[in-house]
């Protein structure tokens, strides 16, 4: 397993162990998070730790819990794919919620720069250039 996988992996128990607060420290400080391609609510984007706390603080309006699983992590030379699930359970219906997602995390360095989701797994695979 790369080092770049290693630090999507480790980034991806922190949220599910701790939130964003569990993310941040694999995280640059100026990171780019960008949800711009979710048509539901289109949060859009958010900079730096602040901006993961505030989508945080946004979820946490929808959501009574919300954690992620992954089906696979591919290794693109700077960039890694994330094929994930995203299941939750909505604050004010109860409902279960699963949702499966791709994020392409840009690495430099030893930290993320830049997250950005996709709705087509097979478009994330493609921006990044693993097809």
């Amino acid at each position: 397993m790369s080092g770049n996988v290693e630090l999507v992996r480790q980034a991806y128990e922190g949220f599910n162990s701790g939130g964003a607060e569990g993310t941040v420290p694999y995280l640059h400080s100026d990171v780019i998070w960008d949800e711009s391609n979710l048509p539901a609510r289109s949060p859009g984007v958010f900079h730096g730790h602040d901006g993961l706390r505030a989508l945080e603080r946004d979820n946490a309006e929808l959501w009574r819990e919300i954690h992620t699983e992954i089906d696979e992590l591919v290794d693109v030379g700077n960039s890694v794919v994330a094929l994930v699930r995203v299941k939750g359970r909505g604050r004010f219906t109860g409902e279960a919620v699963e949702l499966a997602i791709a994020q392409v995390w840009e690495i430099s360095g030893d930290r993320v720069a830049r997250v950005t989701l996709y709705l087509d797994r097979h478009q994330a695979l493609e921006v990044a250039g693993a097809q």
